[in-house]
């Protein structure tokens, strides 16, 4: 009973030390992003086939020993892929600006 006491009262009388905080600041880690590539747009030719000059086209391709393939869009759905090529244009100049923001705020000196 005698140890118990002891052993119960001597940790009773123990006073914490104090603890201290220094509060430091964290580095901020490097930003390390993969350079992009450039923009290489390949040149497409376009024809306009209409009644009276789909033969001369034809013609043309087979003389150059390419097969004959057609794809077909309306004056709107051409203007409609126009408009989404520009719209992916859009996000890629706004994904652009994101990533040199973070870039600037990564490698900021202070």
């Amino acid at each position: 009973m005698l140890t118990l006491t002891i052993f119960l009262t001597s940790c009773g009388s123990t006073i914490p030390k104090s603890v201290t905080y220094t509060p430091q600041p964290i580095d901020k880690p490097n930003l390390v992003l993969p350079d992009t590539k450039t923009l290489n747009m390949r040149n497409v030719d376009f024809m306009i086939l209409t009644r009276d000059n789909v033969e001369e086209h034809f013609k043309k391709i087979e003389e150059a020993g390419d097969p004959i393939v057609i794809f077909g869009l309306t004056a709107q759905d051409y203007e409609y892929l126009s408009l989404n090529f520009a719209d992916v244009l859009e996000l890629l100049d706004q994904q652009n600006s994101v990533i040199v923001a973070y870039k600037k705020y990564y490698e900021q000196t202070y």
